[in-house]
Parts: C-alpha cells; sequence; structure tokens
C-alpha cells in the first residue's frame, strides 16, 4: 500500500489539520473531466515561525498521476506542483478554506498566538508574478486591505480583524460561504458570529449595524455555523452542549423562537458543527452524554429547523469526542427509508466503532441506531475523523472514508494512524475495503475530502494531511493506494 503522494505543507512537525477541518478541492463537479489546472488548497496549522517563514495556506495543482505530466525527479515518485503559497500573518489556520465559484479567491480564518486575535481572510490568487514555491518559500499578497507594497505578484489580501482571542486553540473556525448572497458567517472565540458582505464578487467588508455581531453566548467557544437557504436560519453547536439557531432572514439576526436552542450534550461534549439538510428540512448535530445521569451515551439529534420533532438516537459510549458521520448514497438519492447516517463513536472500552441509524420514508430519524457495530480501532484508539461518503458510480460503489487517530490495532495500520474505507451497500460493512496506514502513531489525521468520480487514471482521489508529519496527501479512492 502507498498513497498517490504525499507533500510537505509545514516546517517540521505540527503542521497538519485537526479532524474537524479539511482542505477544498477546485473544480467542484465531482462528474467533470478532470484537468491537471484543478486544484486542492491545504490550510496550515502550525506553530509559532518567524514571520514569513511559512505558509498559511498552500495550493497544489497537476494532480493527478496518469493523467498529468510527472513533475518530480526522473526516477522519483510523481508529485504535485505547487499553485500558491501564502504568508498572511502570523497565526495558525485551525479551519476550513473555502473557495470561490470561479476558483480565484480563497476565504479562511487565521488564530493568532498570544492573544493577538482573530483574523478573516478572502485572498485573491495572483495570476502573475511570484505567488510562492513551497511551504519553506512563501510570499505574502503584493496588495493588503488595499495598499500595495510591491510589485512581484498580483495577489491580494483583504484582511478583516474578528476579536481578541480569550480562549485556548482548541478552535475550529471554518467561514461558511452563502454563494447566492455572497455573504460569509463566521465565529470567534468570545461567542460571537460575524456577517461579511462582498466576500467574492465584491469588496470583503464586516456588517456592524442591526444587531450585527451576533452574541450567541458569551465566553463561550462555538463551532462553525452553517447557513439553510430554505428556512433562512444559522445553526450552530456550543462546547456546552447545544445546538443553536439564528433566524438571519430579516436581516437582523434574531434565536429561532423563545431561546433559540436545545440541548444535545453535557459540558465540553461538543466538537462538530451540525448537518442540514435542506430538502427534508432537517438539522443533525452530535455531542455526549444526552439527558444520561450517570451513563456517557454518544448521541446523534435530529430536529427540523425551528429546533422542534426532536429525535435522538444513543450509541455505546466512551471518551465523548464525536465528529458528524456522512449518509449513504441511498439516503443523498431521496430513498430515505433505505438509507443510513454512518457514525463513529467510542464503546465504553474506549473502542472506536463504526454505527449506523436508519430513517423512515420522510426521512425522520429512528430513535435508536440499527444494532450493527463494527470496531475500527480495536484498542488504544484516538478520535475517528468526520466521515466522508463518495458515490462512484463508474465503478458502482458507495464509498465510506474515515480516519483513525493515535495508536490503533486495526489490521492494515500497522500501529499508526490510518485511513480506512468500507464499501456501503444494504448490509452493514463486515470489514474495511482498504487500509492505509500513515508514518506515525499519536498524530491526527484531517477530515477527508473526494475530488472526482472519474474514468480518467489517477484521478478519483481523496486529500487529507497529518498533523505530525505536516504532509498533504493523496489516496485513491479505490484500494487508497
Amino acid at each position: 500500500m502507498h498513497r498517490d503522494w504525499a507533500a510537505p505543507i509545514a516546517l517540521g512537525v505540527d503542521g497538519g489539520d485537526p479532524p474537524g477541518s479539511a482542505p477544498a478541492k477546485y473544480g467542484f463537479d465531482i462528474y467533470s473531466t478532470p484537468t491537471c489546472s484543478d486544484y486542492v488548497v491545504f490550510p496550515v496549522l502550525k506553530p509559532v515561525v518567524a514571520n514569513g517563514a511559512q505558509a498559511n495556506i498552500i495550493g497544489f495543482n497537476n494532480l493527478y498521476d496518469g493523467t498529468c505530466p510527472s513533475s518530480g525527479a526522473s526516477g522519483q515518485p510523481f508529485v504535485p506542483r505547487v499553485k500558491f503559497a501564502y504568508f498572511v500573518d502570523a497565526g495558525s489556520t485551525p479551519g476550513s478554506p473555502v473557495l470561490s465559484e470561479d476558483g480565484t479567491r480563497v476565504a479562511f480564518v487565521t488564530y493568532g498566538y498570544n492573544l493577538s486575535g482573530m483574523n478573516f481572510h478572502v485572498v485573491t490568487l495572483g495570476s502573475t508574478g511570484n505567488n510562492g514555491t513551497a511551504y519553506t518559500a512563501p510570499v505574502t499578497p503584493c496588495t493588503v486591505n488595499g495598499v500595495q507594497s510591491c510589485t512581484t505578484n498580483n495577489a491580494v489580501d483583504a484582511s478583516l480583524h474578528i476579536s481578541t482571542v480569550t480562549n485556548s486553540i482548541r478552535l475550529i473556525s471554518s467561514p461558511f460561504v452563502d454563494y447566492s448572497g455572497d455573504i460569509a458567517y463566521v465565529v470567534d472565540q468570545e461567542g460571537y458570529i460575524h456577517k461579511f458582505t462582498g466576500v467574492f464578487r465584491g469588496t470583503p467588508s464586516e456588517i456592524t449595524t442591526g444587531a450585527w455581531p451576533f452574541l450567541v453566548t458569551f465566553g463561550e467557544m462555538l463551532s462553525s455555523p452553517v447557513y439553510d437557504n430554505v428556512s433562512q436560519h444559522l445553526f450552530l453547536t456550543s462546547y456546552s452542549g447545544h445546538l443553536y439557531c439564528i433566524d438571519v432572514g430579516s436581516g437582523t439576526p434574531a434565536l429561532c423562537g423563545p431561546t433559540g436552542k436545545i440541548s444535545i450534550a453535557t459540558s465540553g461534549l461538543v466538537w462538530d458543527a451540525p448537518i442540514v439538510d435542506s430538502t427534508v428540512g432537517t438539522v443533525f448535530a452530535e455531542g455526549g452524554n444526552y439527558n444520561q445521569a450517570t451513563t456517557t451515551l454518544l448521541t446523534v439529534t435530529q430536529a427540523n429547523t425551528n429546533l422542534g420533532n426532536v429525535v435522538q438516537a444513543s450509541m455505546g459510549g466512551g471518551t465523548p469526542t464525536l465528529y458528524d458521520g456522512d449518509f449513504d448514497n441511498s439516503y443523498y438519492t431521496g430513498n430515505y427509508a433505505s438509507g443510513y447516517l454512518y457514525v463513529c463513536a467510542e464503546t465504553t472500552e474506549d473502542v472506536e466503532t463504526l454505527y449506523r441509524i436508519g430513517f423512515n420514508s420522510s426521512g425522520t430519524m429512528n430513535s435508536a441506531n440499527d444494532g450493527n457495530s463494527y470496531a475500527l480501532a480495536p484498542s488504544s484508539g484516538g478520535p475517528c475523523t468526520p466521515l466522508t461518503e463518495a458515490y462512484n458510480p463508474n465503478q458502482g460503489k458507495d464509498y465510506l472514508f474515515v480516519g483513525l487517530n493515535w495508536v490503533t490495532s486495526q489490521t492494515g495500520c500497522d500501529g499508526d494512524d490510518c485511513i480506512l474505507s468500507f464499501v456501503l451497500g444494504p448490509e452493514f460493512p463486515s470489514a474495511p475495503a482498504a487500509t492505509l496506514p500513515l508514518d506515525r502513531y499519536y498524530g491526527t489525521v484531517s477530515g477527508i475530502i473526494i475530488d472526482n468520480v472519474s474514468t480518467e487514471t489517477g484521478a478519483s482521489q481523496i486529500y487529507f494531511t497529518d498533523y505530525y508529519s505536516g504532509n498533504a496527501m493523496q489516496a485513491s479512492q479505490n484500494g487508497l493506494n
């Protein structure tokens, strides 16, 4: 087994991203013909380094071995090319980047160390001059907030200060972009949500009137927000164990209903953003120990987009670090009664375990998992990454990908961090379809994304980072090789 390629994005170690964040891919259409100008952008979670010594974001193109020309030395493995490497400030980039529809801009949040605050960046990628050649040789956009300081590139950075940091680096803050309104929503570390306009088609600026920024819950860490353009509600979770709903349809934010929240977990047991299904009109959130006085149970909560009709389904519970699950292709195609939500949760013996939860024909979740389970990390496992599903019609396979963190005794993982894939169907999977051991135990694998479902050679892939090696990685969907 071998990964297609691994490219360093950080100096030394600690450069990859935590499980709740992921890279981003352009183009967006997974059914279009892949090209060598397709690119993937990786955020860099990094330790304190000298200004300009390490990029905050790095983009690679020339992605596909077998389709694109090799950029490696003769006789060496295929590697991608650096499309851009930008240094924008001395903070880390702990969340996921978001790309514009035309692929010319990237939005992301940086987190400054030593209480220097948070910044929301929208970088217009340079098309001329030096745009960085590697993680060790990033460049700063020549124009920052309208002030041009050099002529070596035509990249532009809109850098907007969000807040002073008061809490720990646990924050994973990814902007959510409403493309139709060209609006971005971003949370800070102090319990506020911020609104930015002109994000990708204008001049980015923050709205500071009409109750913006909006206080959700003071001094508490919040998940990344999710906007539903049907209900015109924003959803996010809090570390204390609540799912919040904010009505932004009128332009002035307000909590949905009398309180705007429901309890989904006890304090400190919620880590990930909610999932919104705009078609059915439901929202899902995951946390631990819901309404259990003595037993820790990891729980998925489903509610409608007004936070009514609440349903909970519990799994066995251990250390309650729970990231988002994902649905299978039957659910995504509207066959709800034959579809499932797959979730990775720890048992009481701290074993990372795969579960699934079914639905009725209207998309209402069952109040219990279906009784099936598979131990992903039979011993000493750390938390799973969020799950990522991809149906590949050219292969006729419905894939489910998950990363395992810390030492794992899963067969095929060699006692290290690991990526697993499963092929989903009516029957619950009895074993991984493939495994990909990574370089180091006690590491952290980021969230996983896909690029294409293609017949082109080397063009149906997944992307992720490994925190301790500081590598951006690509592997094939079929076989993880």
